[in-house]
């Protein structure tokens, strides 16, 4: 949720779905904000089909709310995942981005 309802109480947010058909960790993992804050995940254990939600720390304006790339980076550094959104995207308020 790159741009919540409330933005003094809402939180910024990604969610991380298990698609794979075992317990993956994300320990090491990292989230890589649009504007290239790093935020390394803990050592969660997702279930398959599970989803992790982690919010965002800080007050917001982390995820931009015009266009910007999200990414998922691996321990080993490597880019898992590129999420792309567009500025209309963003600009909606309490809507989520799916990708």
């Amino acid at each position: 949720m790159v741009n919540p309802k409330n933005p003094e109480g809402g939180r910024e947010f990604v969610q991380i779905v298990n698609i794979s058909g075992q317990t993956a960790s994300l320990s090491g993992w990292q989230v890589v904000a649009p504007n290239g804050t790093t935020f390394e995940l803990a050592d969660i254990q997702i279930a398959p089909g599970d989803i992790f939600k982690f919010i965002i720390p800080g007050n917001g304006g982390i995820l931009r709310n015009k266009a910007g790339t999200i990414k998922l980076r691996t321990p080993e550094g490597v880019i898992a995942q590129n999420c792309q959104y567009t500025t209309e995207q963003g600009r909606q308020e309490g809507i989520a981005i799916l990708f």
